[in-house]
């Protein structure tokens, strides 16, 4: 990662419309690729892309209709 692209969880946050605990979550977890420097977790731009590309959609699975 290079240091242009980075940006905080809180940034990422704002800029993304997630919510911050979603973020760290993905992180600590490792599904979504960040780096703590001090005591902030960053990520890039292009990771929370396709964070978002690729998560699962929220909510029930629709009924198979035949």
């Amino acid at each position: 990662m290079s240091n242009t692209d980075l940006l905080s969880l809180s940034e990422a946050a704002k800029r993304f419309n997630i919510p911050v605990p979603t973020l760290r979550a993905a992180v600590q977890s490792g599904v979504l690729p960040g780096q703590k420097i001090g005591n902030q977790w960053v990520v890039s731009q292009q990771s929370i892309e396709q964070f978002l590309a690729n998560r699962p959609k929220r909510g029930r699975p629709p009924k198979n209709q035949p």
